[in-house]
């Protein structure tokens, strides 16, 4: 398996040190999610390089075209993962959340729902991406929107309408706590952008985001995903790892 290769073989020798001064970007514009490099693209393998700032994350998607493939942390910051899955209602619901650091590894498989960021405040990361397969055609899911869509340029936030295809309608995605922390991005991603940005944008403005995460409707939602994870008489989580991912949210 290619995170293996990372971890044990040829990729473990890898360092920050060896790509960050030729591949490195850290001061990538607004325009872009993160810094993107291709260093290597050969048949079926892809090997990118990308770096993310305060704030960068994906949007929760699938690379539907690889057949699998492995991130490694370069650092000097960290990472988080989130990993989602359908639950019992048909709800799209994170099912795990970590931080990872330099030198980590986490293997990425072809329908894997996932997104990952830096959460952190300040600094920078590097991550090191490998790929058996395209990474063009990525399944991207607007959980504000209600949509899913396909892009070939990275799986992000309000990318421009015309980088989207196959938009396909999708009622009802997500539990409240996932609902609420894709939002949220949504909107951190929104308002970093310029205005020449937001309008190439598919994405409605901040307020309206904010809006929609905090109607009404959503107050029974919210009480729906408590009450799933909280004793009815002694008020404690009963399930700890949904709590955290509730809290982060």
């Amino acid at each position: 398996k290619i995170a293996q290769v990372l971890r044990h073989g040829t990729g473990a020798s890898v360092t920050l040190d060896d790509v960050q001064t030729e591949w490195g970007n850290p001061d990538h514009s607004t325009a872009a999610s993160t810094g993107y490099k291709r260093i290597f693209v050969s048949g079926d393998v892809e090997i990118m390089l990308m770096s993310w700032g305060p704030g960068d994350v994906s949007s929760i998607h699938m690379n539907s075209m690889t057949r699998g493939g492995a991130v490694k942390i370069l650092g000097p910051g960290c990472m988080q993962l989130r990993t989602l899955q359908l639950d019992a209602r048909c709800l799209l619901r994170t099912t795990s959340l970590s931080t990872h650091g330099a030198g980590d590894v986490w293997e990425v498989q072809r329908d894997m729902m996932h997104a990952m960021g830096m959460k952190q405040s300040s600094g920078h990361c590097f991550t090191l991406h490998v790929y058996v397969g395209s990474t063009r055609g990525a399944r991207v899911l607007n959980l504000v929107a209600q949509t899913t869509s396909s892009t070939d340029v990275g799986a992000f936030h309000a990318l421009p309408s015309d980088h989207l295809y196959g938009v396909t309608a999708t009622p009802n995605l997500a539990d409240f706590p996932t609902l609420l922390q894709d939002g949220s991005e949504l909107c951190a991603r929104i308002l970093m952008m310029t205005s020449e940005e937001r309008a190439r944008s598919a994405s409605p403005p901040a307020s309206d985001i904010t809006q929609k995460l905090f109607a009404p409707e959503r107050r029974e939602e919210f009480w729906r995903d408590v009450e799933r994870i909280v004793h009815p008489d002694t008020g404690h989580a009963t399930d700890t790892a949904q709590w955290r991912i509730m809290c982060d949210a």
